[in-house]
């Protein structure tokens, strides 16, 4: 969707690139960090034996 959203608001094609370069960085920082946290949530929180 933001990609959409990037590409409408943006007639340039120059700017689109950028857009679409932001939002894929965008998510994969989004990812990156999700994955850490739930890592570090799993450390965190332990199940009795």
């Amino acid at each position: 969707m933001s990609l959409f959203i990037g590409l409408l608001a943006f007639p340039d094609p120059a700017l689109q690139d950028e857009v679409k370069v932001g939002v894929l960085i965008g998510s994969l920082v989004s990812a990156l960090t999700g994955a850490g946290l739930l890592m570090i949530a799993k450390r965190w929180i332990s199940v009795p034996d």
